[in-house]
């Protein structure tokens, strides 16, 4: 059976794709400080002599290699927006995937939110998270070339 890549990208989606990394969790800013979410996307390959990982992911690359398998991430695109509680935001990684955060609340160890994962205007995903600026999310998009793509939600 052939399936299209949109048709593919579904099902990879709802097969238990969305992840978010174990780690020991240090906080977000205190409340006076404003919280900033930033949403990108990445593609995830193996290469002999990797470059460098982009410069927000270099604390996660354990968690990256042990989800993922991969020792490459190249940034594809990134967006980032304040997290104000109780407000609609869209991060728009690329053209063909959109967030929508839905910020519910900020305690002083994490960011609750609602996230709608959209991909060509159709929502795929919907899930409830809470993060911190140690624990980001991780959703396992399609295969794209030699890799994958990964599309990384972060609170800084």
């Amino acid at each position: 059976m052939n399936l299209s890549p949109t048709v593919a990208f579904l099902l990879l989606l709802f097969s238990a794709t969305c992840l978010v990394a174990e780690t020991i969790s240090a906080g977000v800013p205190d409340p006076g400080e404003e919280a900033v979410v930033v949403a990108a996307l990445i593609l995830g390959t193996r290469e002999d002599n990797p470059p460098a990982l982009p410069w927000f992911l270099t604390e996660f690359e354990s968690d990256l290699v042990k989800i993922f398998g991969y020792n490459r991430y190249d940034l594809m695109n990134m967006s980032e927006k304040p997290f104000r509680e109780h407000t609609s935001e869209w991060l728009i990684p690329s053209n063909d995937f959109q967030l929508k955060i839905d910020a519910k609340g900020k305690k002083r160890l994490s960011c609750a939110m609602d996230v709608g994962l959209f991909h060509h205007e159709k929502r795929v995903l919907q899930t409830s998270v809470s993060l911190t600026r140690e624990k980001p999310l991780f959703i396992a998009g399609p295969q794209w070339g030699r890799g994958r793509l990964i599309i990384v939600l972060i609170v800084k």
